[in-house]
């Protein structure tokens, strides 16, 4: 999420001569570049035989296979004992007849997103929006801010309009004293408003029914009234009501984000108006096809594995051996990527239509194994906002490492509050920056004058090794820190870690070590061919 130093990512390797061994000038997922220079040194790494390019190959697609088919094994064994609240009847005209809905998130985007009322509401939004674009080009976004306003105002019930005009006129208000404190103060109340109490929070949804329903929406909303807010003290006179209010409920990101700054969707917005070119409907329509296709693979999915289910059912979940725990945790990790590449994806096709390009989806948990890429590229807008708002304001890496820790750890917890506010969210960011800080002083070492010229000893494939095992171990780490968050309740998280480190002692830590170690493996060989920023960024959408 924090980086120390900015620094260009191009596919061009302007070669320095540290060592023999391909140190060269060139941005990579490497964690041994060097945070105490402005330098771009990183360790492009050589290439490994083909024979063993191949193992890590076979190894991993054996292990991702059998993950998915014991997870399998143990839904089918355990479906007696789990709850039918938990349990719906499926779709699917094969399989056992009953699908994972145990997932509080997925359920919901379903919903919220996926019914025929909401693709009525898109295709009128996107007729309507083209017909404004060809005919009166100059009022398209005043088109787009009374459809928004309108389609949520019929969505939501009259108190809960009331709550919410409140809420953005203070908000609004607040951006007009041009003063960064009162801001963030306000946007911390308002969001303290849903996640400080519980029995406030249930206060608030007896007395504004349905308010539940738009909570999402409103916790997104605040990070959009900051980030107005803090813009508008920079130019208190550039921007009024009418960019405040089509910002915050633009209509695609309104109910599930992605999160983006002001500043950058102001860029987006107020692009010329124009008929969309064939390229452009092409990108859309592919990008539609591939999210059509990450939703049918999630449902079907979910018809047949039921690790969510497993989480709702501790009395059965903690008797589990910690070889069946590690596969359940693995299916986690892809699952939640999955999800958000919708959840993400699927507002950013409707926006490509105005235009509007928004953060890319995150990337797939098993292609970083870095704390720092992590962060900058798994929600992408938030790494923006706290990055913009946060880390740079406070000093960031201007003034020494131990100033950007103290940034970066001020970062992580305001993201805690804003996440959800408890216990676990606090665990999850406070041992995710504790691995940054880890990571960047490993690098430090990695680039002292022994470590290099230990370097220049080794041959390329050997120091490629070396480097996997401090990747492996780091990528093992990432994944059981995240695993805090993606768990749910701290309690499961304990029972992943007693399994995984004291049940399963010795040979379930060596497993999982290698299991990330061939990963890493096959991760450089992408970015060694691909390049970095082609696949972090996406480029091959």
């Amino acid at each position: 999420m924090l980086r120390v130093s900015k620094h260009t990512e191009d596919g061009n390797n302007k070669s320095t001569d540290l060592t023999k061994n391909n140190i060269v000038d060139d941005d990579s997922m490497n964690p041994l570049r060097n945070p105490n220079t402005n330098g771009k040194k990183t360790f492009k790494h050589a290439a490994l035989p083909k024979w063993e390019l191949m193992l890590c190959f076979a190894m991993m697609v054996g292990f991702l296979g059998y993950m998915k088919y014991r997870t399998g094994v143990i839904s089918k064994e355990h479906l007696s004992r789990m709850k039918l609240s938990y349990l719906s009847k499926g779709w699917l005209p094969f399989g056992i007849g009953k699908i994972d809905a145990a997932d509080f998130e997925w359920l919901f985007f379903k919903k919220k997103i996926l019914n025929m009322s909401v693709v009525y509401e898109i295709l009128i939004y996107v007729i309507g929006g083209r017909l404004a674009e060809a005919f009166f080009p100059k009022f398209r976004n005043h088109f787009i801010l009374v459809f928004s306003i309108g389609v949520l105002t019929m969505r939501m019930t009259t108190r809960v309009i009331s709550l919410f005009a409140a809420h953005t006129t203070v908000a609004y208000l607040a951006s007009r004293t041009g003063v960064p404190f009162i801001v963030w103060l306000t946007g911390a109340l308002q969001i303290l408003s849903v996640v400080a109490d519980a029995a406030f929070y249930r206060w608030q949804e007896s007395l504004f029914p349905g308010f539940a329903l738009e909570m999402i929406g409103f916790t997104f909303g605040v990070m959009r009234f900051i980030s107005f807010g803090l813009e508008c003290c920079n130019n208190p006179k550039k921007y009024g009501l009418f960019e405040f209010l089509l910002y915050n409920f633009y209509y695609p990101l309104w109910t599930f984000g992605p999160v983006m700054t002001f500043d950058k969707f102001q860029l987006e917005i107020n692009k010329e108006s124009r008929l969309l070119s064939k390229q452009e409907l092409w990108h859309i329509f592919k990008q539609s096809l591939r999210h059509i296709f990450w939703f049918f693979y999630i449902e079907i999915t979910l018809h047949f594995l039921y690790f969510n289910a497993f989480h709702r059912h501790r009395a059965v979940f903690r008797k589990l051996p910690p070889g069946d725990l590690a596969v359940l945790a693995g299916c986690h990790m892809l699952f939640f990527q999955n999800k958000y590449v919708l959840m993400y994806g699927v507002p950013g096709v409707v926006a490509l239509f105005d235009r509007v390009n928004v953060p890319e989806p995150p990337l797939c948990p098993m292609g970083v194994y870095s704390f720092r890429e992590m962060w900058r590229h798994f929600d992408r807008g938030l790494h923006d906002m706290l990055m913009r708002y946060i880390y740079i304001p406070l000093g960031g890496s201007r003034y020494g490492l131990k100033w950007a820790s103290f940034s970066s750890f001020v970062a992580f917890a305001a993201m805690s509050v804003w996440h959800g506010n408890s216990a676990r969210h606090y665990a999850w960011a406070f041992f995710n920056w504790i691995g940054i800080q880890v990571e960047l002083h490993v690098m430090g070492l990695a680039w002292s004058p022994k470590a290099v010229e230990y370097q220049r000893k080794l041959s390329g494939p050997m120091l490629r090794r070396l480097s996997g095992v401090v990747a492996a171990t780091n990528q093992l780490l990432l994944s059981l820190f995240s695993m805090i968050f993606i768990a749910g309740p701290l309690p499961i998280f304990f029972i992943y870690f007693n399994g995984f480190f004291i049940q399963g002692f010795p040979w379930m830590p060596v497993i999982l070590f290698f299991f990330f170690y061939f990963n890493v493996q096959l991760d450089y060989e992408v970015h060694r061919r691909f390049t970095f920023e082609r696949v972090y960024n996406k480029k091959y959408i």
